[in-house]
């Protein structure tokens, strides 16, 4: 297929248009990329024997989906939770592992009569002291601040994965910040 833009002419294979970028794919292997594209600049692209490449519905679902799951992770990791000491914490999988790890050992120290010293740490900061008690409070309000989180990426995924058409995919927001 043949794509002209702004008087040039590229021989295509497939052309792309996605949000605000448009990709050719040459014939000879090469690709040509268009970023920053105007709503009103699309009329520019002509095309002889083609058009704009539709991915399969399917295709672009599982693409929102794994989207969706990647953004969760992004979001967690830049939005700890404030405590009511003032400080902020990480609410990753990661450190609601190891804060899981850290309950578990103390717990068992307690129950054993084992010494053990309890410690976390806030965003950036070294680790401090903390009770029992104080930490399970914290690991609970992580729990249900992530908890929302995942059951609206999970409510969205359904949403995506019952799309009938690219129309009604479109349609559907997936933004973390909208989740009380």
């Amino acid at each position: 297929m043949k794509v002209t833009y702004t008087n040039q002419s590229y021989d295509c294979t497939k052309a792309v248009r996605e949000g605000e970028k448009a990709t050719l794919y040459l014939s000879d292997g090469s690709v040509v990329e268009f970023v920053g594209v105007a709503e009103s600049a699309w009329e520019k692209f002509q095309f002889e024997g083609g058009d704009w490449y539709q991915p399969p519905l399917e295709e672009v679902k599982a693409q929102r989906i794994a989207q969706s799951k990647a953004d969760l992770a992004a979001y967690l990791e830049s939005h700890p939770i404030q405590w009511t000491d003032g400080e902020r914490y990480s609410i990753t999988a990661e450190k609601q592992q190891q804060l899981t790890g850290k309950i578990l050992s103390a717990t068992l120290a307690q129950q054993t009569s084992t010494p053990y010293t309890l410690t976390w740490n806030s965003t950036g900061q070294v680790c401090k002291e903390w009770t029992l008690e104080e930490l399970g409070k914290l690991a609970f309000a992580i729990d249900a601040r992530v908890t929302a989180l995942v059951t609206y990426q999970q409510t969205q995924e359904v949403a995506i994965r019952d799309a009938e058409s690219l129309e009604a995919l479109a349609a559907i927001e997936v933004d973390y910040d909208t989740v009380g």
